[in-house]
């Protein structure tokens, strides 16, 4: 249930912890104007708090659950579970996404996709050519060596796998949502109302035999 005397949001989505601990949700603006506000749940006391006061429409956990990044403006800012806030980013920043030990992923438009290790300059992984869709939702696959990322295309979202030296990408769906690796070795994704799962060898690259319905009629 929403906290006493709120509304949930309805322009974000709750995110839960990686740990299962804690949830982030948004609650509607107040009557007197202003953007949604960030809560947090504790699922171990089932209690709701504001959580620092901020404003609230999307945010990722990092892996270890320890901190949080939130966009806002040209910014996105990280914020600890301590309650310290700081600066990550000052661009027109089109995606966010975090990868281990404190590194991260971030679009921008028209360019591409980089990477920032901790401490370390930031990397180009991607570039997005002229007529291209946007370059989004990069996520690690194991060994740290290569992600899959999408182009949101006019009529599509394709999936892209990319690898971290920069070397040009390679399609492998392009005609379905954004694709999920399914550990140890899916994809899963929705095409024509169907979620669909097939095998994937992420060292290879390359998808194994047909795809199998998991579940039609989904939205």
């Amino acid at each position: 249930s929403p906290p006493p005397g709120e509304k949930f949001s309805r322009y974000s989505w709750p995110v839960v912890s990686p740990d299962g601990g804690r949830i982030l949700f948004g609650v509607a603006a107040p009557p007197s104007g202003g953007p949604p506000r960030l809560w947090m749940y504790r699922i171990s006391s089932g209690e709701s708090a504001p959580f620092q006061n901020l404003p609230y429409n999307d945010a990722w956990w990092a892996p270890d659950s320890g901190s949080i990044a939130i966009p806002g403006g040209n910014t996105i800012s990280r914020v600890d579970m301590t309650g310290v806030r700081s600066d990550v980013l000052r661009e027109n920043v089109s995606d966010f996404a975090w990868g281990p030990s404190g590194s991260y992923f971030f679009g921008i438009a028209e360019k591409g996709l980089f990477w920032v290790e901790k401490g370390a300059a930031r990397k180009p992984v991607t570039v997005q050519k002229p007529g291209e869709g946007l370059h989004q939702m990069p996520e690690f696959l194991p060994g740290g060596k290569s992600f899959l990322f999408q182009k949101r295309q006019t009529t599509a979202m394709e999936t892209w796998l990319a690898t971290m030296d920069g070397k040009d990408p390679k399609l492998l769906l392009s005609k379905a949502t954004q694709a999920f690796f399914a550990p140890p070795d899916y994809l899963l994704y929705v095409d024509g109302g169907s979620l669909l799962a097939q095998r994937f060898d992420a060292g290879r690259g390359t998808l194994i035999g047909d795809a199998r319905t998991l579940v039609g009629g989904v939205a």
